[in-house]
């Protein structure tokens, strides 16, 4: 007769569900009577809950990082609408010409976050990386 094995989940998990900043994806996994449980628990029951302070401490910074991914992807469909609607004027490419250094200065800054190449693609250049004072490094 094979035995069910039953979940252990780390006392972390369950301090984190407590104080509202268990990251979704755990939240899926996890059972929702467990949740429902560790949230309405007494802090005080969980042994060694001193050595998690840290999480207590930075509870705001926890739950901001948490969103991040979220908040970037909203961010993206609201940058990409906004210039699928200026794409679509009749001076756009004007436009783009007259502000190539403010571009060119944007994608610079955020080369260490957004590859240059998609960079240029969320501007919907269709010009040669060089042109914009882009050099290819291979």
């Amino acid at each position: 007769m094979g035995y069910l094995q039953r979940a252990s989940y780390h006392t972390t998990l369950k301090e984190l569900t407590h104080y509202g900043l268990l990251p979704p994806k755990y939240e899926k996994e996890i059972p929702r009577t467990n949740l429902h449980r560790w949230r309405h628990d007494s802090p005080e029951r969980f042994v060694g809950g001193e050595i998690n302070k840290i999480a207590d401490d930075h509870s705001e910074l926890i739950k901001t990082l948490n969103e991040y991914p979220r908040m970037f992807y909203a961010y993206g469909r609201l940058v990409k609408t906004v210039i699928g609607i200026a794409n679509k004027t009749e001076n756009y490419g004007k436009i783009m010409r007259e502000s190539k250094e403010k571009i060119v200065k944007a994608i610079m800054q955020a080369k260490d976050y957004v590859p240059i190449e998609k960079a240029v693609r969320i501007f919907n250049i269709k010009v040669y990386l060089s042109y914009l004072g882009f050099r290819h490094s291979t």
